[in-house]
């Protein structure tokens, strides 16, 4: 009975979205392609809600517009959605260029961002998170 429950629940989103629904639950590559579309057809918090979603499903052909993302984000937390999807893809282009603005981006939050997903999602211990005498630690300045 469990299962036709499940079944049900997970058939009801499907016959109300439509096609693209569909698609997104299936996991497909059609799923994939959508993103990708709606990617670079949309407002500013839906770019960064579908940048997510293609970090999380590592779409590897969304490394170079991610990384675009990343480099011209008008605001700091495009630019670490950005960040963080290329750390979850995992491709060796996204990561160096997430590992480069963690040095080098204008924003303070940005750089400390960028540098947390490098240690988490990439290779631990690449950056020192360490006690500074003036403050009590690199995370806590981001609330300045």
């Amino acid at each position: 009975i469990a299962v036709v429950l499940l079944l049900a629940l997970l058939a009801v989103p499907a016959i109300a979205g439509g096609d693209e629904d569909d698609a997104l639950l299936a996991g497909s590559k059609k799923a994939e392609a959508l993103l990708l579309k709606k990617f670079g057809a949309c407002g500013q918090e839906e770019m960064q809600q579908v940048a997510f979603l293609l970090g999380s499903r590592q779409v590897k052909e969304a490394v170079v517009p991610l990384m675009r993302m990343l480099h011209e984000g008008t605001t700091d937390k495009c630019r670490m959605v950005a960040a963080l999807s290329l750390c979850l893809l995992g491709d060796d282009r996204g990561t160096y260029a997430v590992r480069r603005a963690a040095t080098f981006d204008a924003s303070h939050n940005v750089r400390i961002h960028c540098a947390w997903y490098y240690n988490e999602y990439v290779k631990a211990g690449s950056f020192a998170f360490v006690q500074q005498p003036d403050i009590p630690s690199n995370m806590a300045t981001l609330e300045r």
